[in-house]
């Protein structure tokens, strides 16, 4: 997105990089919400897993990346207000430090004294977002 970019450093591409994930997130869910609806599927809403940050501008330099996610945030509670029960349900995944990103590699110094996960425990982690039970919760109740 625009790691490494400071506020000032945003510039027309990186808005634009961010207004295009964010739109067509959105659009993609209407795009799967009308096709069941034209089928008819009612019975099981798809299970929508967005990617979220523990890191919400703690160590800067994330350019507009942290805007993304916390607006991926409002997803949950657009999930009850909108009625969008009957087609999607919405399941965050708070992305940790993951060992061998740039991201992590950039902020080794400042996230120190946090978890880190390696690749397969966070991919361990988020698989377990599709387990039965944990879709289950979230045809209740999405966070």
């Amino acid at each position: 997105m625009a790691h490494g970019r400071h506020i000032d450093g945003i510039d027309d591409k990186t808005e634009l990089s961010h207004r295009i994930m964010l739109t067509d997130v959105i659009r993609l869910l209407r795009v799967i919400e009308t096709k069941e609806a034209v089928r008819g599927v009612e019975t099981c809403p798809t299970l929508v897993v967005v990617p979220l940050r523990p890191n919400h501008g703690v160590f800067g330099s994330d350019g507009m990346d942290i805007e993304f996610k916390i607006s991926l945030q409002t997803l949950a509670q657009r999930w009850s207000s909108e009625g969008w029960s009957s087609y999607r349900s919405i399941s965050g995944a708070v992305i940790g430090w993951v060992l061998g990103t740039s991201l992590v590699e950039q902020s080794n110094s400042a996230a120190e004294a946090l978890r880190k996960f390696s690749p397969v425990e966070m991919i361990f982690n988020i698989l377990g977002l599709l387990s039965p039970v944990m879709s289950s919760i979230a045809q209740i109740e999405s966070k």
